[in-house]
Order: structure tokens, then C-alpha cells, then sequence
């Protein structure tokens, strides 16, 4: 699981640690993918569960479409309905895109918005 940051503070077990609010990307690029949603949100829910700092404050972003590039425009939408700090989960990198280059564009907008 891959996940970037946010904070409030919480106490478990006498040790104090920083709840994250979390938002889950799921991608799927064909119609016969489309029962891996659950899948995915499925793995990104139990380790929010396990990982009892996050947690998730929305449905799932679901991307449509291949991973082979990220498409600035649609980027730049998704990022801006993120709330400030909010992490973002994904299951596996390669659910964000299968091109390498497009990590630090991804990194690059992420940090601009907070």
C-alpha cells in the first residue's frame, strides 16, 4: 500500500500518534476489471483497519481508464477534491499509473495543493 499525509492528534495504548484522514484510488480500465473495485477496496480497507491512524472519509476515486499515462487535466481535477492534508491510499502504485514518470507530476501536484 502506498499512502501521503495529513494530522490530528490520538492516544492508543498510552502512545500518542497522528489520525490521518485518507481517501482510496481505485482504477480499473476495462469492463470485465470493474469487480476489482471491490477488491481493491477491499485490501485499502483492511489496511486502514490494520493501520488504525487512517481513516478513510470518502468513497473510493475510481479511475476509468488505462494507467499507461496520467492525463494532466483530469489530475488536476482530482487533486482539487482533495481536502487539504488528506492521504491518499492506493492499493498499488500501479493503480495510479504504470508510467514511472508520471510519480513525481502526481507528487508534484499533490504538494502544490497542500
Amino acid at each position: 500500500m502506498e499512502s501521503y499525509n495529513n494530522g490530528a492528534k490520538m492516544k492508543q495504548n498510552g502512545h500518542l500518534f497522528t489520525k490521518r484522514k485518507a481517501i482510496a484510488i481505485i482504477r480499473v480500465s476495462t469492463q470485465s476489471q470493474c469487480d476489482s473495485v471491490e477488491v481493491q477496496y477491499g485490501h485499502i480497507q483492511k489496511y486502514c483497519k490494520d493501520n488504525t491512524y487512517l481513516e478513510l472519509i470518502k468513497e473510493p476515486y475510481i479511475l476509468h481508464e488505462s494507467a499507461y499515462c496520467l492525463k494532466p487535466q483530469e489530475l488536476d481535477e482530482f487533486v482539487k477534491n482533495i481536502p487539504d492534508g488528506c492521504a491518499i491510499i492506493i492499493m498499488k502504485l500501479d493503480r495510479l499509473t504504470r508510467n514511472h514518470k508520471d510519480i513525481p507530476l502526481f507528487e508534484e501536484k499533490m504538494e502544490q495543493h497542500n
